[in-house]
């Protein structure tokens, strides 16, 4: 088995886990795909007059037919002349007439979600998370050098203020914890492999971290295997 498909796979244990569900409920984007609907809403609120209200029952529908998967559009042809022609699009577009948009916006509003989506593919892999954790990264740092707490070393700093952009900011910057590597050491895996794996299945690293602290608890909680001698005396 490959390494990310390994990583992937243990991964996809821990979300099959019964206490998964509920740290999950934790986490407003636990699924990181959620951030790129968002994403698409706020274009399309900046670009067209669109309530609040049918914005989101818009955002809804389009998602309910499945045309926001990011890697959909990302595989469109890369110009809006030959993308205009392509199932995904055309499809969009008369879900947003239904909407009323005239065709004219909505032919724009394809465009612009065509578009923010290839540059996302170009930048970041079509991985929202990886601009977020980009800019969250960047944040840390900044954070990490003008915050000078005299008690906390420069980990247990680094530490706190990654919790803290996780819990004020939702961003998705990983604690990496003592647990996050123990559970790389059990499944021969580097901590790239696993974050990757995570991106892989748009699962937000904040809620891995959570994730990994409960299997990290399990694993504590069992008891030590005694070896057993079984020669003769």
């Amino acid at each position: 088995m490959l390494k990310t498909d390994d990583a992937r796979f243990q991964l996809r244990r821990l979300l099959a886990h019964n206490d998964a569900a509920v740290l999950l409920r934790n986490h407003r984007w636990a699924d990181e795909r959620g951030r790129w609907t968002e994403l698409v809403g706020a274009l399309l609120s900046a670009s067209h007059e669109i309530p609040n209200g049918k914005l989101h029952r818009l955002l809804r529908q389009l998602e309910t037919l499945n045309l926001l998967d990011l890697s959909h559009w990302c595989a469109t042809p890369e110009s809006f002349a030959e993308a205009e022609h392509d199932a995904l699009v055309a499809q969009t577009r008369v879900v947003l007439e239904d909407f009323g948009l005239d065709q004219k916006t909505a032919l724009r509003a394809s465009r612009i979600i065509h578009d923010a989506a290839h540059q996302l593919g170009k930048r970041y892999g079509g991985k929202i998370q990886l601009a977020l954790r980009e800019a969250g990264d960047e944040i840390l740092e900044k954070f990490t050098r003008a915050l000078n707490v005299s008690e906390l070393t420069d980990a247990e700093l680094r530490q706190a203020l990654t919790m803290w952009l996780q819990n004020v900011l939702n961003l998705p910057i990983s604690l990496k914890r003592p647990s996050f590597q123990r559970f790389c050491d059990a499944n021969n895996l580097s901590a790239g492999q696993v974050l990757n794996g995570a991106d892989e299945l748009d699962l937000s690293v904040a809620a891995l971290d959570d994730l990994i602290e409960n299997w990290d608890a399990r694993q504590r909680a069992k008891p030590a295997v005694r070896k057993t001698d079984d020669r003769r005396a």
